[in-house]
C-alpha cells in the first residue's frame, strides 16, 4: 500500500500539522481563564480590632479574558489557518501522485527487468543448440576447431548475462518493495491497463493549468502573502478585551463572598519606528516575486507537456520499428543457421545473428513498456495520474 511510503506518511502528518494549526487560531476567539491562588503561613497573629487575627492567609483570584474587537485580525488568522491546511492537502495530494508516477517507474523497470531474464535466458539456449551444432559439425568435419571454441566462448558470457540480468531483477523487485512498503516476496500482475488519452495539446494545457499541485500551490502562498498584508495594515487597528476578575481573601479557603470587577480595556499602537511600513514592503516584494514564479512555471507546463507527447510519438514510431527489425533479425538468423550447416557459414555469423536477434527483442520489450510509461508520464504532467489510478480502483 502507497500509506506504508515514508514520504507519504511525512505528508499526512505536516496534513494534520496544519489541522492543529486551525483548531489553534480558532481558540482565540475563545476566552482564557485563569486562576491565581496563594497561600501565607504568618510567624505571629495579626492583632486587629476585634482581637487576634489568623496567621493563616488564603488569597484566590479568577481571571476571565475575551477578546472583543482586534480589528479583524484574528479572522484573518483564521483565514490564514484555513489556507495552510488547503495548501497541506495540496502538497499532500503532490507527495501521492509524485510517489504513485515513482511506483509505476519501478513496476515498469521490474517488467523489462524480468523480461531481460527471459529473453537471456533464450539466448543461452540458442548459443547451447549452436554449440551442439558446431560440435557435430566439427566431428564430421564441415566445421574448424575456432568455430567450436568461439561458440564455447559465447556460452560462457551467455550464462554470465543472465546471472546479470538475475540480479538487476532481483535489485528492481527490492526497490518496488522498498517503495510500496512491502517485505518478502510479492507477485507482479501483468500490465493491462494502457491509459487512453485525447493528445490535443490546447486540452492538456488547460488540464495542466487546472490540475498541477504546483500552480495550486502558487494561488495558495499568493492569497497566504495578501492575508499577511491585511493582517499588517490593521495591525495600527486597537485591541479591544474585556477583563472580570473575582478575588477572595481570607484566614479558610473559600470562593464564598468573594469581590468582583468587570474592565474593558484597549490598547492602540501609535508608533513602531517604520517598522510596520517596512513589513509591508517586504511582503508587496513577495507577490511580485510570486507572480514570476507563476509566469515561469506556465511557460514550463507548456513545453513540458510539448515534450511528453513528442516521447510519446517517438516511442510509438519505435515499436513499430523495433518489431519490424524482430522480423527481419529472426529471418537473419534463419538464414545463418542454415548456411553453417551447409557448411559453407561461419560460426561467428551464427554468433552475430543470435545476438542481433537478443538485442532487438530486448529493444523492442523496452520500447513498448517506454511507450506506456510515457503515457503515464504526460498523465502525470497534466495533473490526471491520481484521478485516473483512483479511478481504476473504484472502477475494479
Amino acid at each position: 500500500s502507497l500509506q506504508n511510503n515514508s514520504e507519504i506518511v511525512k505528508s499526512n502528518l505536516d496534513r494534520e500539522i496544519a489541522v492543529q494549526d486551525l483548531k489553534l487560531a480558532l481558540k482565540n476567539l475563545y476566552p482564557d481563564i485563569s486562576l491565581q491562588s496563594s497561600y501565607t503561613r504568618l510567624e505571629e497573629a495579626p492583632m486587629t480590632l476585634f482581637g487576634e487575627g489568623s496567621r493563616n492567609n488564603y488569597s484566590t483570584k479568577i481571571t476571565l479574558t475575551q477578546p472583543v474587537y482586534a480589528g479583524g485580525k484574528i479572522r484573518l488568522g483564521i483565514d490564514q489557518a484555513e489556507k495552510g491546511l488547503e495548501l497541506a492537502k495540496v502538497q499532500d495530494e503532490k507527495q501521492m501522485s509524485d510517489t504513485l508516477f515513482k511506483v509505476i517507474q519501478a513496476y515498469y523497470n521490474v517488467i523489462m527487468a524480468r523480461d531481460r531474464v527471459n529473453i537471456e535466458k533464450e539466448a543461452l539456449e540458442l548459443v547451447k543448440e549452436h554449440h551442439r551444432m558446431a560440435k557435430v559439425s566439427y566431428e564430421v568435419g564441415t566445421a574448424i576447431k575456432t568455430d567450436l571454441l568461439q561458440v564455447e566462448i559465447e556460452e560462457s558470457k551467455a550464462e554470465q548475462s543472465v546471472l546479470s540480468a538475475q540480479n538487476q531483477l532481483w535489485l528492481a523487485r527490492q526497490n518496488l518493495a522498498n517503495m510500496i512498503g512491502v517485505s518478502g516476496d510479492f507477485n507482479l500482475a501483468e500490465p493491462e491497463l494502457e491509459p487512453e488519452l485525447d493528445m490535443d495539446f490546447d486540452k492538456l494545457y488547460q488540464q495542466a493549468l487546472v490540475n498541477r499541485s504546483e500552480l495550486k500551490t502558487l494561488t495558495l502562498n499568493r492569497e497566504m502573502i495578501e492575508t499577511n498584508l491585511e493582517i499588517e495594515k490593521k495591525s495600527h487597528m486597537p485591541n479591544v478585551n474585556i477583563i472580570g476578575n473575582y478575588s477572595w481573601q481570607g484566614d479558610e479557603f473559600s470562593l464564598k463572598d468573594g469581590s468582583w470587577d468587570l474592565t474593558v480595556a484597549g490598547s492602540i499602537s501609535l508608533f513602531s519606528g517604520g517598522k510596520s511600513t517596512t513589513k509591508k514592503d517586504k511582503i508587496k516584494k513577495n507577490l511580485e516575486k510570486l507572480k514570476v514564479s507563476e509566469n515561469n512555471l506556465n511557460n514550463m507546463l507548456e513545453l513540458e507537456i510539448r515534450q511528453k507527447m513528442m516521447e510519446i510519438g517517438e516511442n510509438q514510431q519505435n515499436v513499430k520499428i523495433q518489431k519490424m527489425n524482430l522480423n527481419k533479425a529472426e529471418e537473419n538468423l534463419r538464414l545463418e543457421e542454415k548456411r553453417f550447416e551447409a557448411g559453407v557459414g561461419r560460426s561467428i555469423d551464427v554468433l552475430n545473428a543470435q545476438t542481433t536477434l537478443k538485442q532487438t527483442k530486448i529493444a523492442l520489450s523496452q520500447s513498448e513498456y517506454r511507450y506506456e510509461q510515457s503515457l503515464f508520464d504526460l498523465l502525470a504532467s497534466t495533473g490526471n495520474l491520481l484521478d485516473y489510478v483512483r479511478g481504476i480502483i473504484n472502477n475494479e
